[in-house]
């Protein structure tokens, strides 16, 4: 079977069975998600396709920030608006590996852009790493 490029570089999904398309892992670069967030982590979809997101894993094990913020953006009737924005509380010394902000199907037709930021200063200059799967609507 052949594999065919869709979304993202490291997206893909095979040719004769069209819709059905691989989880993304991925990591960004390094960045100052303290003192210049909140910064884009990934772009899910493309505009103007639908899609069906069932999962979006941020690993935050290398943030220290007891305040990380997570904020998804879609266009909404033509104009980039904010359509998720939670803070995650973390206790010193007990941070999670990773924070799991979609867990089920999310209906998309525009692309949906993933920003994080911190409260610490000590995170900048760190990666974040993500996984989410798609399916085509």
């Amino acid at each position: 079977m052949k594999k065919v490029p869709v979304g993202s570089p490291t997206s893909w999904e095979w040719a004769d069975c069209p819709g059905i398309i691989e989880p993304t892992s991925d990591s960004t670069e390094p960045k100052n998600w303290q003192s210049g967030g909140p910064l884009e982590v990934c772009t899910i979809g493309a505009d103007d396709k639908s899609y069906k997101v069932q999962s979006l894993v941020l690993g935050t094990a290398e943030l220290s920030g007891s305040l990380i913020t997570i904020t998804m953006e879609m266009k909404v009737a033509g104009i980039v608006d904010t359509v998720y924005d939670q803070s995650f509380n973390r206790a010193p010394g007990h941070y999670p590996p990773g924070i799991w902000v979609i867990n089920g199907t999310l209906g998309i037709h525009e692309a949906l852009l993933v920003k994080l930021k911190s409260n610490d200063p000590a995170d900048n200059g760190k990666a974040i790493s993500y996984d989410y799967s798609l399916e085509g609507a």
